[in-house]
């Protein structure tokens, strides 16, 4: 590092501190511009009345002016969207070039190396940093790199204990969600032990007709989605629920996209369910595939994405569907439910497409409810649910599972 460069980096962490300081910003790391770790520093302060975003920056705006553009509108745009309100953003230069006022892209502060100040006036909304800079002899730079480094990181650790738990969680319902997923799985994995998959499914509420139709235990059309059959297929799931989940947390609020998730995953059992035998159904796929369409929707529509990028993903997912375990059917129903419910979300007439979800989740219903067969009939896998029920201690629950069993299998199976 040269001695400029040196002096500039010092610069930057010396306003960077008083920022953090004096005002209360906190260091957020933007792991899209980590190769920029050196040159630059993004602070936020969303309750800051003037500035709620500001980056200090080494890099010379004459050289990177149209790159850097590109990415702090990206950045803001998205951030944007994860606190639903416009940021006020500041660009404070470090470094010793020449700039021409009148084509800055956004409000700028140039703090020079020869020690004057120009471009946007921010005297009156934060003086200390006019005062900060503070200069020194070449070979005290290492020492002083090191030392406000440490400050500056105390100082940002020490802001962050003293906030409240729930602003420490991010994404609180996908966390939630994954969470007991996890658990369900844990519980699956020492049951499997000593009973049949199957068996274990059905027990921790998987989707089966002999169970969800038979016994009217339609809370298993939400419940299967917790549910998972191996380890590849929990992570698999829980990978594209943190991905999606976290983006549309944010984007839509808890309740609405909690509303979506759980519709998703209610149209993917019941379309599974008209449309195939007596299968056993589990996973959270179908409501994860109804984020999908949302999250990538929205994306198109915001034009941060290209569609002809998605190509590998739609192949990775048209693969996936051909593996005999899975439940292509309702993949389709949860990809339909989350194309209704983007134009719910984000078209300002919103008559039309509420009218047609009602209409599809209706007629889903109204059929299922009409079923009048279940076939083939599991009668195995069923007493293997019974013996877990009693083995676990829930011996007179257990007997009447039974004794309602019996009674599914005149009622629905056909049986004389």
């Amino acid at each position: 590092m040269t001695d400029v460069m040196q002096q500039e980096y010092v610069n930057l962490l010396q306003i960077a501190n008083v920022l953090s300081e004096k005002y209360g910003f906190s260091e957020r790391v933007i792991h899209d511009f980590a190769d920029y770790v050196n040159e630059e520093i993004w602070l936020f302060n969303y309750d800051d009345p003037h500035f709620q975003c500001i980056r200090v920056t080494s890099r010379p705006e004459s050289l990177f002016k149209d790159e850097d553009k590109r990415r702090i509108d990206l950045l803001l745009k998205f951030i944007e969207l994860e606190r639903k309100k416009t940021l006020s953003f500041l660009d404070i230069h470090t470094g010793r070039n020449e700039h021409k006022e009148e084509e800055e892209s956004y409000p700028s502060l140039y703090l020079h190396f020869n020690g004057y100040h120009d471009g946007y006036d921010v005297n009156a909304f934060y003086p200390e940093i006019y005062h900060c800079i503070e200069y020194f002899e070449d070979e005290d730079a290492t020492k002083m790199i090191s030392a406000l480094t440490e400050k500056f990181m105390k100082q940002d650790k020490k802001r962050r204990k003293v906030l409240p738990l729930h602003k420490k969680i991010p994404y609180p319902i996908t966390l939630t969600i994954i969470i007991l997923c996890c658990l369900v799985y844990l519980v699956y994995a020492i049951l499997a032990r000593k009973y049949a998959d199957s068996a274990v499914y059905v027990f921790l509420g998987a989707d089966y007709k002999t169970f969800t139709l038979g016994l009217r235990q339609f809370y298993r059309l939400l419940t299967c989605g917790f549910v998972h059959g191996s380890l590849l297929h929990l992570l698999s799931n829980m990978y594209s629920l943190y991905i999606v989940g976290s983006y549309l947390e944010t984007r839509l609020g808890k309740a609405r996209y909690l509303f979506a998730l759980f519709v998703s995953m209610l149209v993917a059992s019941l379309s599974q369910g008209i449309l195939s035998s007596n299968t056993i159904t589990i996973g959270m796929s179908g409501g994860i595939y109804g984020l999908m369409m949302i999250f990538l929707l929205d994306l198109i529509h915001l034009k941060l994405i290209n569609p002809q990028s998605l190509v590998p993903l739609v192949l990775i997912n048209l693969f996936i569907n051909f593996l005999s375990t899975t439940a292509v059917i309702a993949h389709l129903g949860g990809l339909v439910t989350g194309v209704v419910l983007y134009f719910v979300y984000f078209t300002k007439d919103k008559a039309g497409t509420i009218f047609l979800l009602a209409v599809l989740l209706l007629s889903l219903i109204y059929r299922y409810g009409r079923i009048n067969l279940i076939e083939p009939i599991y009668a195995g896998t069923d007493m293997e649910v019974v013996r877990i029920t009693y083995d676990l201690g829930f011996k007179d629950y257990s007997l009447q599972l039974s004794k309602r069993l019996s009674e599914v299998y005149l009622r629905y199976g056909g049986l004389k």
